[in-house]
């Protein structure tokens, strides 16, 4: 048996038996789509249904780190052991519980959030609300995540964190400059990425600014993801443009319809329909019954068609 990195940094097991590793991905993919259905599915029959929690749309729901998350957020209302260490198997969902549902640290969210420097550094920043050495260890293996705990936690130079900024030129040189207060001799203008500018924007909109303006929304809303998490987290409400900048992913679309429009749209819907996943998602948890494009969609993949056809038409021929 072999193990290879797959999506998000899962583990994949490989188990050889007259198929190809290629073969054998794919069955394994395929389980885990799976289990991601299963999950969303509980949450809602929690949320629209049951209108509570029962440890069977519990158990569900913990075969997803996000929906155990936001089980616990949104149906328990309280932390329970099975869902955070649910949560905990990813590392931007343990900070997530550690800030919404257990609302104060732990070691075991701390030790799972610092599987990542992004997360890392918002556990100290969100959720410890100080430095510490092993959340800053885990921030410095990103250069952004190295420059902002100096500048916001720390809020002092120190070597580890300036040779993490230190990857990426243009967080060298902010690092000397802000940090250090030190103009470097060779402060060349590094041009950010255009994913890079959107997060930057968004940073600056949640922990600096605390409030949205017209230029970090437009800077955020050069990225699908960016703009999505503007309307719900800075703005909290939807707007033209950034909806039409989620509308460029069908993630994005889907979860702007569900979680900032809270109700169906042709082009939230247009765009969702991209990805038969989400065409599928949107059916079951936006428009709540069957429509012609979701339904058009979800039939290009034999999965989602079955999916459709049992729990979204039978739902309408119920109702």
């Amino acid at each position: 048996m072999s193990r290879e990195k797959g999506i998000e940094g899962a583990e994949i097991k490989i188990i050889k038996k007259g198929s190809t590793e290629e073969d054998e991905i794919k069955i394994v993919k395929k389980r885990d789509t799976e289990e991601d259905e299963i999950a969303s599915r509980a949450l809602e029959i929690a949320l629209s249904i049951d209108k509570g929690p029962r440890d069977d749309t519990r158990a569900d729901a913990c075969k997803s780190a996000y929906y155990a998350y936001y089980y616990a957020w949104r149906v328990d209302k309280c932390p329970r052991e099975d869902t955070r260490l649910a949560a905990c198997t990813k590392a931007f969902t343990a900070y997530e519980y550690a800030r919404d549902v257990d609302m104060g640290p732990s070691d075991i969210t701390r030790e799972a959030a610092c599987k990542e420097a992004v997360s890392a550094y918002y556990y100290a920043f969100d959720v410890d609300k100080c430095p510490r050495d092993d959340t800053r260890s885990a921030a410095t293996n990103d250069p952004w995540a190295s420059y902002s705990y100096a500048y916001e936690i720390d809020k002092c130079p120190r070597n580890d964190t300036r040779e993490g900024a230190s990857y990426h030129g243009y967080y060298r040189n902010k690092y000397a400059n802000l940090i250090d207060k030190i103009p470097t001799e060779d402060t060349v203008e590094c041009e950010l990425t255009v994913t890079e500018i959107a997060h930057n924007a968004l940073h600056q909109a949640l922990f600096v600014d605390m409030c949205p303006n017209d230029e970090t929304r437009k800077k955020a809303s050069i990225n699908a993801y960016c703009a999505y998490k503007y309307a719900l987290e800075v703005d909290k409400c939807p707007r033209e443009d950034t909806r039409e900048s989620a509308c460029k992913m069908a993630n994005t679309a889907y979860y702007y319809a569900l979680e900032v429009d809270k109700c169906p749209r042709e082009d939230t819907r247009k765009a969702s329909c991209t990805d038969p996943h989400y065409a599928l998602q949107y059916a079951l948890l936006v428009d709540k019954c069957p429509h012609k494009d979701t339904e058009e969609s979800a039939a290009q993949n034999w999965y989602y068609e079955s999916k459709y056809a049992k729990e979204v038409n039978k739902k309408g021929e119920d109702e």
